[in-house]
């Protein structure tokens, strides 16, 4: 039986057959959705010299496809179209990945072109991002039933879910970010209790659908995410690291620190276009004080008791959620975790840690970051946040005996 992560999606054997030719170049359609995935399938279990030759072949079977492909590519002025051929564009570079430098030598010339043509006239990107493989890919699955994914046989449910579980747990996130800003806008809002119980239901549900990539058999992300690392150039691909509202609710509840500063400066280019510039300004606004605990530790805010406590608990939420998803990413890649497992106490007892400390010695992230400082850098920071709130609460509560 197929694992199936998301119970209410639908079964698309009835779909296997089903060519989108609605979209903006279908040659490129009926490749990447009923072609690719058998294709690397069988690659992936070549090496050496085999595998080189594998490539050849497939690169110039590529060239053959992406010749068909070129006049609707070049002759489309819808940009809706356009980003879903940019979608395959995207997957088919992303096949050769996994061959590192010498697979990327062998990259037909024809589709670094025309993801170039398209990145400019459509202002589309020129390497796999998460608006693309996550948004993009997932609202077109909401109106055909068939979803971009380099897996075939079990593990393509497994990606399947993987690109959808995202795409529902931003909005989760986006409505916790509102009430935080909401309350950041107006200081006198007299249902502030509310707003942050309400954003702690919402973060509650984002733990919800991490929770459930647990049932996830590691060897089915293993088996795709060989197509998620990083570029010969150095340009990070695609990853659940760069799902902005999470470090929107986090700069709008407290300061970034100089280690995740740094995080959010390298990561600003990879955020889904619609985020870049939102997030850059609410950084800058976190850093300058505009966030919820600079706030009330000046004075600007006043949170009562319950109010405190509240915040408190949101701190709490989004610490719980964090820590779900550092125990998924130990089980899905426990080579990551040279030291074990992440233990909060543990990881806030000490500064936090270089997130670019990668190398053959470290088992980088798919958004090629080192993977347990980036994830217990979260916990620390979470967790200091909720020790102050706690401070604050037993401060104000002597205050009023």
């Amino acid at each position: 039986m197929k694992p199936r992560l998301f119970a209410e999606l639908p079964d698309q054997a009835h779909l296997e057959n089903h060519v989108e030719y609605i979209d903006g170049a279908a040659v490129l359609a009926a490749y990447t959705l009923h072609q690719m995935p058998a294709e690397l399938r069988a690659l992936s279990n070549l090496k050496g010299e085999d595998a080189n030759k594998a490539y050849v072949d497939l690169a110039a079977k590529h060239a053959e496809i992406l010749d068909d492909a070129a006049p609707d590519v070049y002759s489309n002025s819808d940009k809706a179209k356009a980003e879903i051929a940019q979608l395959d564009l995207l997957f088919m570079l992303g096949c050769y990945l996994p061959g590192e430098a010498e697979a990327d030598a062998l990259v037909p010339p024809q589709l670094r072109a025309m993801l170039t043509y398209n990145a400019e006239r459509f202002r589309l990107p020129k390497h796999m991002d998460y608006d693309m493989i996550i948004d993009v890919n997932t609202r077109r699955f909401m109106e055909t039933g068939e979803i971009r994914v380099y897996s075939d046989g079990p593990e393509r449910n497994s990606e399947r879910d993987f690109y959808i579980g995202h795409y529902y747990a931003e909005p989760k996130v986006k409505d916790a970010v509102g009430s935080v800003r909401t309350i950041l806008e107006n200081p006198d809002l007299p249902n502030k209790k509310a707003m942050l119980d309400f954003a702690r239901t919402q973060l509650t549900a984002c733990r919800a659908i991490i929770g459930n990539y647990a049932q996830m058999p590691p060897e089915h992300f293993i088996y795709f995410r060989r197509h998620l690392m990083a570029y010969a150039d150095g340009t990070r691909n695609a990853s659940g690291t760069f799902l902005p509202s999470i470090q929107q609710l986090e700069v709008a509840m407290h300061a970034p620190t100089t280690a995740y500063l740094a995080f959010l400066e390298e990561a600003q280019p990879y955020f889904p276009a619609w985020a870049r510039e939102r997030m850059a300004e609410q950084t800058s606004d976190s850093r300058g004080g505009n966030n919820l605990l600079s706030k009330v530790l000046q004075g600007g805010i006043h949170l009562s008791t319950e109010e405190l406590k509240s915040f408190r608990d949101l701190a709490d939420e989004f610490l719980l959620t964090k820590n779900t998803h550092a125990q998924v990413a130990h089980r899905l890649i426990p080579k990551a975790f040279s030291a074990g497992k992440l233990v909060v106490d543990q990881v806030s007892a000490k500064p936090e840690q270089d997130i670019f400390a990668v190398g053959e010695a470290v088992y980088a992230g798919t958004g090629d970051f080192n993977i347990p400082h980036l994830l217990g850098n979260g916990l620390k920071r979470l967790h200091d946040l909720k020790r102050i709130l706690e401070d604050l609460i037993i401060i104000q509560d002597t205050q009023a005996a």
